[in-house]
């Protein structure tokens, strides 16, 4: 391999592959030996920087590196970097050491940028999916990737030993493993960061548009209504997602004529009101759902949604953490989730 590599570096340098009419050595190589592009290009680019690594250089020579391990070396290695990374080739894998010419690759990259260039990079974009979900996307520096993960971290342990702690308060067998969303970290954050010293406060006000029709539904199979919701910048959501938000928010209700022209539009008032939602905060201190011990975040819940009717009164309201308010929205539970939560309305929290 190592006298291959030579070979190649002199008639790299030699230009004779241009009297072919090949526009570089590799593709001359990739024409006339039969290689890829990509190993024609990998090749000639190991052979070039041989030239100037003479450590690296003579351990493949004699046989003490492998190819592999010179192609990931040669990538990063300088003059006066090569000493140190043979040394820590001969201390790893292949793979391994792939991993750390990697890491040295992105901070010389990153290193070679002027803090001007940084800045422009950073970016946070938002992108919706097919399936419905969306897609948010940071690029950051390692440190301040460092940072934002750690947060994320925090906060998803935190609902984990929640769930931990609930898990061992209900069984006297082994406990279940606490559960570890990076997700609702994010999530936990972003209204930690909205509500600010008010934990109580509601943390923003997000607008979306959905028919009563929608609301009131319990058919999801019904075509003839809109099974859809919508924000204000257009994205849609699902009637359970509307239903689920609807439980514990301001109402605005809008009256429209068959060209979908505004005839009234009432005032704003809140589903649960303060007084009410301060001794519901008072009742239930932790998730209804059973089982559950979370005291972050908690959502203020109409066991009978007031769109059926149900009263905004204590005995027809609970508090449960996001992920349970999720699960009992969905249609497929509620008759289970309600008859649960009789049991739970009997019983002090």
């Amino acid at each position: 391999m190592h006298r291959l590599l030579t070979d190649l570096r002199i008639f790299d340098a030699a230009g004779a592959w241009g009297e072919a009419g090949a526009r570089s050595c590799a593709s001359w190589r990739s024409w006339r030996v039969g290689w890829d592009p990509g190993t024609a290009r990998e090749h000639v680019r190991v052979a070039r920087a041989l030239g100037s690594l003479p450590l690296i250089d003579t351990a493949l020579r004699e046989g003490r590196l492998s190819y592999s391990k010179v192609r990931a070396l040669t990538r990063v290695a300088t003059p006066a970097t090569e000493a140190a990374l043979v040394d820590d080739a001969h201390h790893t894998t292949a793979a391994q050491l792939e991993v750390i010419c990697r890491a040295l690759r992105s901070v010389q990259r990153l290193g070679a940028l002027s803090p001007d260039e940084v800045r422009a990079r950073r970016t946070v974009t938002r992108r919706e999916r097919d399936d419905g979900l969306v897609a948010i996307e940071a690029v950051l520096p390692p440190d301040e990737a460092a940072l934002v993960w750690a947060a994320l971290e925090h906060e998803a342990r935190l609902a984990g030993d929640a769930g931990a702690a609930a898990a061992t308060d209900v069984s006297a067998g082994t406990p279940i493993a606490p559960r570890f969303d990076r997700a609702d970290g994010l999530v936990a954050m972003s209204q930690a960061a909205l509500r600010g010293d008010a934990p109580d406060r509601t943390p923003i006000e997000v607008v979306l548009t959905v028919p009563r029709e929608t609301l009131a539904t319990t058919d999801v199979t019904d075509a003839t209504i809109p099974a859809i919701g919508a924000f204000g910048d257009g994205t849609g959501v699902s009637a359970e997602t509307a239903r689920r938000l609807a439980c514990d928010c301001g109402v605005v209700h809008l009256t429209e004529d068959a060209d979908g022209q505004p005839l009234s539009v009432g005032r704003r008032t809140r589903t649960i009101p303060t007084a009410i939602a301060r001794a519901l905060a008072r009742r239930d201190s932790t998730c209804r759902f059973p089982g559950c011990t979370n005291r972050r975040f908690l959502d203020g819940h109409h066991l009978t949604h007031w769109i059926h009717g149900g009263d905004t009164a204590l005995d027809n309201l609970c508090r449960l953490c996001p992920a349970h308010h999720r699960f009992v929205n969905r249609e497929l539970h509620r008759a289970v989730v309600l008859e649960l939560f009789e049991v739970q309305r009997a019983t002090p929290p």
